[in-house]
C-alpha cells in the first residue's frame, strides 16, 4: 500500500486491507504474499466486512459494493448514502448490514435481498453490531453511545457517555463488554447490559481502531503506537 490503511479484516488464511491509495488487497497469511488487488476509478475504500459469499467494501463517495469472495467479481452496489461512509458491520448470521455515514444516517440493509431496509437519522462516527442482529451500537463526536433496537418501530436508547468523541467501538463476542476508543487519551470498557464503566485505560492520543475478543484488547492510535491489553486472571 502507498497510503494510510483504513481497514483490516481476516477471512480464513487471508487478510484483506483497504487503503487511501484506492486499493483493497488480499494477502495470503501463510506465505505473506499478495494474492489479489481490487481497484476502481476514483475509489476511496473506507471499511471492510465479510458475510459469505460477499466481501463488502464501503467507499468515500457513499457507495457500498458487494464482491463475490471466490471470484472477486463485483455483484452489487448500494448507492443510497450521500457522503463518506464511516463504518460498516454485519450481523453474526450474515443476513443484515449496517452502515453509518457523514450524511448523518444509519442505514440497515438486507444482504440476501440486496436492498435497503431502513434509514435512521444518526450523527455517528463509530458502530458495532450486536451478535443477535437485533441491536446496533453507535457513538458520536459528543461522546454519546446509543443503542438502536431494530424492530417495528426501531427505537433508540442512551447506553452511556464518555468525556471525548467516540472513534471506535467493539463488542466482545458474547456482548457482555463494550470497548470504546476515544479521540482523547483513554480507552474505556463498559458493561454491555447497563453501560457501567469497568475499565479506564490510559492510551496514546486518538484511538483509530480496536479489536476485542473479551479477554485481549488491541488498539492503534494516532501517535503511531499499537497497545495490547489482557484481562488479569482471577485470583
Amino acid at each position: 500500500h502507498r497510503d494510510r490503511i483504513n481497514a483490516l479484516i481476516f477471512y480464513g488464511h487471508l487478510l484483506c486491507s483497504a487503503s487511501n491509495d484506492g486499493t483493497v488487497r488480499l494477502w495470503n497469511l501463510n506465505s505473506g504474499k499478495l494474492t489479489h488487488s481490487l481497484t476502481r476509478l476514483g475509489w476511496q475504500p473506507t471499511d471492510l466486512a465479510i458475510a459469505p459469499p460477499y466481501l463488502i467494501i464501503s467507499n468515500g463517495t457513499g457507495q457500498i459494493t458487494l464482491w463475490d469472495l471466490e471470484q472477486l467479481t463485483l455483484c452489487h452496489t448500494f448507492s443510497q448514502h450521500q457522503d463518506w461512509i464511516s463504518g460498516i458491520a454485519t450481523s453474526a448470521n450474515g443476513q443484515r448490514l449496517a452502515s453509518i455515514s457523514r450524511d448523518r444516517t444509519l442505514r440497515l440493509w438486507s444482504l440476501p435481498d440486496q436492498q435497503l431496509l431502513e434509514t435512521l437519522a444518526s450523527q455517528s462516527q463509530a458502530m458495532a453490531f450486536h451478535p443477535s442482529g437485533n441491536h446496533v451500537i453507535v457513538g458520536n463526536n459528543q461522546g454519546q453511545i446509543d443503542v438502536w433496537h431494530i424492530g417495528t418501530p426501531t427505537t433508540q436508547d442512551r447506553l452511556c457517555s464518555t468525556g471525548d468523541g467516540v472513534s471506535a467501538l467493539e463488542l466482545s463476542p458474547d456482548a457482555r463488554l463494550l470497548a470504546v476508543g476515544t479521540e482523547g487519551n483513554t480507552l474505556k470498557v463498559y458493561q454491555g447490559a447497563d453501560g457501567q464503566c469497568v475499565s479506564d485505560l490510559p492510551q496514546g492520543w486518538g484511538v483509530i481502531a480496536i479489536a476485542f475478543d473479551g479477554h485481549t484488547l488491541v488498539s492503534s492510535s494516532q501517535d503511531e503506537t499499537v497497545t495490547v491489553w489482557r484481562q488479569a486472571p482471577m485470583p
